[in-house]
């Protein structure tokens, strides 16, 4: 399997980024959590055992809390100190998923799949971890996120030194995300896209608000200058 990413240097950010708190910091995690409620909403049927699978941040549970639709809740992180872990949680940092074959009604993973080096693996052992008739809902940056901070960086790098390394994370579209479930196994998927436009005075903030969210550049092959 190609390492496009190092983990363990993602994992380490995000940690660091908790005993450097900023106020907000989270809002993404917060808006992504709050489209989750909101879908749930919509669905006419109840979910008696779900599982939350590296969501992270504690706003995915509080979501379904708030939905009413579910009754209780597993979660499973990459450690115990990111906030989305919740006492008697299942811990795994690597690729694997510890989770028991037909157990969930409904399965839940919020801004992690983006950043692993095997997507399609992970979406099958959570397509395993469901019943029969499991709901899946998924949610992660996609194609155009960042795009200009990609841009403006590959123009810097390329007058500076004539050469250019990846800097940002690359994003799946639409329908690569439709496709990727479909490889997965899942019955009926559906994937849409929305578009959250965030302003910033400079670069400088926009990289500020990712080192506060964990977010910055874990790409194995990144530049170290």
């Amino acid at each position: 399997m190609d390492q496009i990413f190092d983990t363990k240097l993602a994992l380490s950010r995000k940690l660091r980024a908790l005993f450097r708190a900023v106020p907000g910091a989270d809002f993404l995690a917060a808006r992504t959590a709050s489209d989750l409620e909101e879908r749930l909403s919509t669905i006419e049927r109840r979910f008696p055992h779900a599982v939350l699978v590296h969501c992270r941040t504690d706003h995915a549970g509080k979501a379904l809390e708030r939905s009413g639709k579910v009754d209780t809740f597993d979660t499973l992180e990459a450690h115990a100190a990111l906030p989305g872990h919740r006492a008697g949680g299942k811990i795994s940092s690597d690729e694997t998923l510890p989770l028991d074959e037909s157990r969930y009604d409904l399965a839940v993973s919020l801004l992690s799949l983006h950043e692993t080096n095997d997507t399609p693996g992970q979406l099958v052992q959570m397509r395993r971890a469901l019943k029969p008739d499991g709901l899946f809902i998924g949610a992660f940056p996609g194609s155009g996120t960042l795009s200009e901070l990609r841009e403006s960086l590959l123009a810097a790098e390329m007058e500076l030194t004539g050469g250019a390394s990846p800097r940002v994370y690359p994003f799946a579209d639409v329908r690569a995300a439709g496709a990727l479930l479909q490889r997965a196994g899942f019955a009926l998927p559906v994937a849409d896209s929305e578009t959250y436009t965030v302003r910033y005075d400079s670069m400088f903030a926009l990289l500020r608000d990712l080192r506060a969210m964990g977010a910055t550049s874990a790409l194995a092959a990144r530049s170290r200058t």
